[in-house]
């Protein structure tokens, strides 16, 4: 009977220690948190190629487009890209569930694929809100 009531303390044990790894080192805050500063600045999450038409034209017209901003924070690192004469900026964000956009080939990667990054949005014409959203979940 002592082995049984052993048993099932150590089970329970067990399922508290779960949910506290699950709740407390398992999350990653940094997606939600820009996501909903996104929405409350009104840009839109980017799931398609065709959600990118503009961006499209500046991977042809440049190929080795490289961002301007980067982000680590921790789990999820962030690109920032910026068009000259401010016509748009895209951000996009990923992190160790997805593929990496670290190294050369990130844009033409977003463009060909935005759907399997955390967060793609794009910002027409660029008034640094992208930026800003991003700067917040830096802290």
């Amino acid at each position: 009977m002592k082995w049984l009531i052993a048993l099932v303390v150590l089970c329970a044990g067990l399922a508290v220690s779960a949910a506290v790894y699950v709740v407390l080192w398992n999350r990653d805050p940094v997606p939600n948190e820009v996501g909903a500063c996104l929405r409350k600045a009104k840009l839109p999450l980017v799931r398609s190629a065709d959600g990118l038409s503009a961006f499209r034209a500046e991977i042809r017209a440049n190929p080795g487009l490289e961002p301007v901003r980067r982000w680590n924070w921790g789990r999820t690192k962030g690109l920032l890209f910026e068009v000259p004469g401010n016509r748009f900026a895209l951000l996009a964000l990923w992190n160790d569930r997805g593929p990496s956009l670290a190294g050369p080939g990130s844009a033409e990667k977003i463009y060909r694929t935005p759907a399997r990054y955390s967060i793609v949005s794009v910002e027409a014409p660029d008034e640094g809100r992208l930026e800003r959203c991003a700067e917040q979940a830096s802290g």
